[in-house]
């Protein structure tokens, strides 16, 4: 399986997001060659206040370019967001995004993934469902989550793993980055 990361559904919007020409049309290219090979493909957005209104664009290009699973995340204050909690969905977003949701389950296409619906009920994944691994081997709970607890070139992942999930921190309800006494205590120290 293929999944691939856009910002936009639109060329211009998607490379200045990524501060690059021609990514738009380097990732168009990686999802027609995945699927002339006979791959799975899923085309995963975050969602923010700058893409919020291009839900349908997102889901007709999918559909157009015969991808078989379209994700969507919810932003997160990390990264470049880090310092924009304020800047994240408004709950007038965050109806266009439900409205949308419910509305796909009526459309014939590419099945429709919502990531903060499934978080809603099952509370959030950091340090429970999944593990982020960078390149260098460091692990964290989440890839939205700044800081390592592990390396898998020190320690094997199934000790790293055992002790994130006996950590009580990693049982939280909703996501660990937008709660302020875990940005503070853990994040920020």
């Amino acid at each position: 399986m293929l999944s691939v990361s856009l910002d936009s559904a639109f060329e211009v919007n998607h490379d200045r997001m990524r501060g690059r020409t021609g990514v738009y049309r380097a990732a168009m290219s990686a999802i027609e060659k995945a699927l002339d090979v006979g791959l799975m493909v899923n085309i995963y957005v975050v969602i923010s206040p700058s893409n919020i209104d291009e839900l349908d664009n997102f889901y007709q290009l999918a559909k157009d370019m015969g991808v078989h699973e379209i994700t969507f995340f919810e932003i997160v204050p990390t990264g470049r967001w880090f310092d924009h909690k304020d800047d994240l969905l408004s709950s007038g977003d965050m109806q266009k995004f439900n409205d949308f949701i419910e509305r796909s389950n009526n459309m014939s296409g590419p099945h429709v993934f919502s990531v903060p619906h499934v978080l809603r009920k099952m509370g959030c994944f950091a340090g429970k469902k999944w593990l982020h691994i960078t390149p260098e081997g460091n692990v964290s709970p989440c890839a939205c989550i700044p800081i390592s607890v592990g390396n898998i070139h020190e320690e094997k992942i199934n000790k790293i793993w055992d002790r994130i999930r006996k950590d009580s921190v990693y049982k939280a309800k909703t996501c660990l980055m937008r709660d302020d006494n875990y940005r503070n205590q853990y994040v920020l120290k």
